[in-house]
């Protein structure tokens, strides 16, 4: 029986991004999907990764989704140079914004302020 340090449950990408993690720190992973790794919830994610808030109560999070949003090209630049995979089919990665379908002038503005 292979013994390891860790055990994660979930090989979408905050999953393999942990086992990542924790491997460079020196540590035995081993990571557990009942699919094939990055098939369940980061396969109906789409690869989204939004610092905008799902609602108005969700504000409170925008900075660490802001700063959050900032690493994320450092860290696909290295998931890239370890798998020697790209991002997309055209071999760069993708910002794209979120649009928000006829929201409350209040809701709305609720958003841009807590964005900025």
């Amino acid at each position: 029986m292979k013994k390891f340090d860790v055990a994660i449950a979930g090989g979408g990408v905050i999953g393999g991004a942990i086992a990542l993690e924790l491997a460079r720190a020196g540590l035995r992973v081993a990571v557990f999907d009942r699919q094939h790794p990055g098939r369940e919830a980061s396969w109906a994610s789409a690869g989204i990764l939004s610092p905008a808030p799902e609602n108005p109560g969700m504000v409170a999070i925008v900075p660490l989704g802001k700063a959050s949003l900032a690493l994320y090209p450092e860290f696909v630049a290295q998931v890239e140079e370890i798998s020697g995979k790209t991002c997309d089919r055209r071999g760069r990665s993708r910002r794209c914004s979120r649009v928000i379908r006829k929201p409350s002038s209040a809701r709305l503005s609720r958003c841009i302020t807590a964005w900025d």
